[in-house]
């Protein structure tokens, strides 16, 4: 129920914006699954949006991380901070490739729905003549 997934998320998302630090990866990882809802859902434009909002989140997480280990005396400092860091990294290629999928889908859409208007002018009566015949008893 893609509807009421959507409800939760959007409410957790309102919970989490208002508790947590914009940068949180919670907060990143609702953007995601948001986005994969709309995707799912057929809501392309959303999607995108969604997923953007989640690379957003992470680009900030890792300029925070990346402070941090900056600052941080030597190599063997920061082992989790560090290992978020490449957690992070691996992961935007991924959701990026969600934004891909999701803009693919919009023009599949679109493309769809125009060659089934172009189809629907072309035939006017055709969908009407095909009900008739289907309703008429045998």
């Amino acid at each position: 129920n893609y509807t009421r997934a959507l409800e939760d998320f959007q409410e957790c998302l309102k919970l989490q914006l208002k508790h947590l630090d914009s940068d949180s990866r919670l907060l990143a990882e609702t953007h995601y699954q948001l986005g994969v809802t709309y995707s799912l859902n057929f809501q392309y434009a959303e999607a995108i949006e969604a997923l953007n909002h989640s690379t957003a989140v992470i680009k900030s997480r890792l300029e925070k991380l990346q402070e941090m280990i900056d600052k941080a005396e030597g190599p063997e400092a920061l082992p989790d901070e560090r290992k978020e860091l490449e957690e992070l990294k691996a992961l935007l290629p991924e959701i990026l490739e969600k934004v891909e999928d999701a803009t693919e889908g919009m023009k599949t859409n679109a493309e769809t729905a125009q060659d089934g208007a172009s189809s629907s002018s072309a035939l006017p009566g055709s969908a009407v003549n095909k009900a008739d015949s289907s309703s008429s008893p045998a």
